[in-house]
């Protein structure tokens, strides 16, 4: 279903805005994050938390509000999510265990919708396709905006905030053609649109096609012509997408048998994929957690243990005394260690207890070898799949993943000594290829793509691309050279790289820090931080630019953090002592 925008409709400020008592509120950015915020608004205003007149101002360009553009459901169906569909519920914890039938904001998680709109993606283990998670998305904030209007004045803008003021205790909005004032604001741009990571420029070589995404029109057969060499920097999530969209995205067909996947060429496809990345290292494949129960003691002990560590991080965060506060790699990493090691003893008892530590150590060094990489994408398809025994890689992952809310505790708002912050990082990149990484059928796709001679991890690790004085581009790594028709960049912008000249960039220039050099400071509240370590008055920021602050922000979980919630009860207090 669509949504009708107010394409005209503006709220301006007038010259007696001083004695009016509607509170004024702009949400930009509507996607998941977005919608959150406003079904959390909408949930205090039917409570009467929230008294008083309220107008609430929503800055969305997407198409399709609550989805945006990440779940926009007209992208194709070969785009998929990388985790199940049973964890995909955008209701609020506290409304879970009403009925399906009951007055909820959000009535209904996604597998409950998908039996009734889309059964054949109502597999609980399944991963479903964006598109189809996009529907469901756009359906809730429907929900939301349904049960919202009677309460409040609700305005849709499909237009984007291209600048932001601060002045007399109110915000300043402006779009290309307007400008409106508010009481409160909201930043949930997440990605802040499509495109490019940066200015990707190695020497005289400019990226082609500098974002993968929409991939309908970026990896068209008019961008990238059948039968073209295509280099592509990046070896993560994103190239997968873009390796899919070239080959089943033009029609090829996979056949899966017993397990193992076959490709037949439509011939639409390019002559040949060509990664390349800084480390070359890949993302792993994900597996049903089929051991739950038997592992859940392990789960549970190791978790109170990081809980116990998030606790003291808690107390010393205010502290001066960086001594205070909690070592990564000396406090938190050895109970992650120790937890996939029990965890592999437990199903592998032959298997040496110090392998993990030292699987990891090996990993993080590898000098990445073409036919090394396939190698281990077919054993860690093999184990995903359970045609192989469990391994350290496998507890590793499991174990990250398992503990993370507990990592979040621990980590976000500043809780580790700054002098461990660095050594976490690392770690937690090379966490992110070994624990979230895509469905195992998707490397079961890949591997058959790379079966089928269409891609060449030749130049994977240390490819570089240059051009020649006839213009003509290449990609070389030692003495191998190829020449390539296009280069694409399938590399996301990190929480730092703000749009240039975007509002995050404007406040992270103008008056804000960021947090170890990743991303804008926000308190518990998701409240901007100033310079002073104070909180600046009506302003939050929610989602992936905040990953400095916050850890784990790129997901669409209701569960793993509090600052929403936070948020809410901080507006109620505001407004409460405004009333008074």
């Amino acid at each position: 279903m669509s949504i009708g925008f107010k394409s005209s409709e503006r709220f301006t400020t007038s010259a007696d805005s001083s004695v009016d008592s509607t509170f004024r509120l702009a949400i930009v950015g509507c996607g998941p994050r977005g919608m959150y915020c406003l079904e959390r608004l909408t949930h205090a205003i039917e409570q009467q938390k929230l008294n008083g007149p309220v107008q609430i101002d929503i800055y969305e360009p997407a198409a399709y509000p609550g989805a945006g553009m990440v779940y926009d459901p007209r992208q194709p169906e070969h785009l998929r999510m990388n985790f199940t569909s049973r964890q995909i519920d955008t209701r609020h914890p506290d409304q879970r265990n009403h009925p399906v039938s009951s007055h909820n904001v959000i009535s209904m998680s996604f597998l409950e919708w998908a039996k009734r709109n889309r059964p054949q993606w109502s597999e609980p283990d399944g991963y479903a396709p964006r598109a189809i998670v996009g529907e469901y998305l756009h359906d809730c904030f429907q929900q939301v905006l349904k049960r919202l209007r009677p309460l409040a004045t609700v305005n849709l803008y499909p237009a984007k905030v291209v600048d932001i003021e601060y002045a007399d205790d109110r915000w300043i909005l402006s779009t290309a053609d307007d400008d409106a004032t508010y009481d409160e604001v909201v930043l949930a741009v997440g990605h802040e649109g499509w495109r490019s990571a940066e200015s990707y420029r190695i020497g005289d070589v400019i990226a082609d096609i500098p974002c993968v995404f929409p991939t309908e029109t970026r990896l068209s057969t008019d961008a990238v012509p059948a039968d073209s060499v295509v280099a592509i920097r990046g070896f993560g999530l994103t190239w997968i997408d873009a390796a899919l969209s070239l080959t089943e995205g033009r029609g090829g067909k996979f056949t899966e048998v017993d397990g193992r996947w076959s490709y037949q060429r439509s011939g639409l496809e390019p002559k040949a994929i060509v990664p390349f990345s800084r480390s070359g290292r890949p993302m792993l494949p994900k597996s049903a957690d089929i051991h739950q129960q038997q592992l859940a003691p392990i789960w549970n002990r190791y978790t109170k243990q990081l809980r116990i560590l998030a606790s003291t991080a808690k107390l010393t965060r205010t502290s001066e005394d960086e001594n205070e506060k909690p070592n990564f790699r000396s406090d938190a990493w050895p109970i992650i260690i120790n937890a996939a090691t029990d965890a592999l003893h437990k199903l592998r008892p032959e298997v040496e207890r110090f392998n993990v530590r030292q699987w990891f150590r090996d990993w993080s060094r590898w000098r990445v070898v073409d036919k090394e990489v396939i190698a281990q994408l077919r054993h860690s398809y093999d184990v995903a799949t359970d045609r192989k025994p469990v391994d350290e890689a496998w507890a590793l992952g499991l174990a990250w993943r398992q503990l993370y809310p507990a990592l979040v505790e621990l980590v976000s708002q500043g809780g580790l000594a700054a002098e461990s912050v660095d050594g976490f990082q690392r770690i937690a990149t090379e966490m992110e290829r070994i624990a979230f990484g895509p469905p195992a059928e998707n490397i079961g796709r890949i591997l058959a793509i790379y079966d089928a001679g269409l891609i060449d991890l030749r130049f994977l690790a240390d490819g570089t691309p240059n051009r020649d004085a006839d213009g003509r581009k290449t990609l070389q790594c030692g003495h191998r050279v190829i020449e390539v028709d296009r280069i694409i960049d399938a590399t996301i912008p990190g929480p730092h790289q703000n749009e240039q000249g975007g509002i995050l960039d404007r406040l992270a220039s103008d008056a804000f820090v960021h947090h170890n050099n990743t991303g804008l400071c926000v308190n518990d509240s998701g409240r901007l931080v100033q310079r002073n370590s104070k909180a600046l008055p009506g302003i939050a920021v929610f989602g992936r630019v905040t990953e400095g602050s916050v850890l784990g922000n790129d997901t669409l979980s209701r569960t793993l953090h509090t600052h929403l919630d936070r948020w809410t009860e901080s507006l109620v207090r505001s407004r409460s002592r405004t009333a008074a």
